[in-house]
């Protein structure tokens, strides 16, 4: 048995999937997912809203292929182990938290706008 973070992201794909090689030759995904959240500012009381993003990593072979169709704007579901990781660039270091697809327990779901799109001749 083993412990494990899962993490469940539910919202919009903020650009199209980036895939890239390992140097292993194996193909991993990233997807930004944009989640949005409107709020009642109480000094102006007025309705305010912001956008978290979250990166998605699909390294899970099952997976790789379907994060491939989805398209910009697309709504997205995923679910698999929240990872947090350290790196340095130009003398700064930076810590992420991501959300990786990487076992049989992971889940991906998708809907892009043109299949949520009705033609009035349907």
């Amino acid at each position: 048995m083993f412990d494990r973070a899962v993490a469940i992201v539910e919202g919009y794909l903020g650009d199209d999937p980036v895939e890239r090689k390992t140097q292993s030759g194996k193909t991993k995904v990233s997807l930004s997912i944009g989640v949005n959240k409107s709020y009642k500012n109480p000094k102006t009381d007025e309705w305010e809203s912001s956008t978290d993003w979250h990166k998605i990593i699909v390294v899970n072979p099952n997976l790789v292929e379907k994060a491939l169709k989805c398209k910009k704007g697309a709504y997205v579901r995923a679910e698999g182990n929240l990872e947090k990781r350290s790196y340095e660039k130009e003398g700064v270091n930076y810590n992420v938290t991501e959300v990786i697809l990487i076992g049989d327990g992971s889940t991906l779901r998708y809907k892009n706008k043109a299949d949520l799109e009705v033609s009035p001749n349907k």
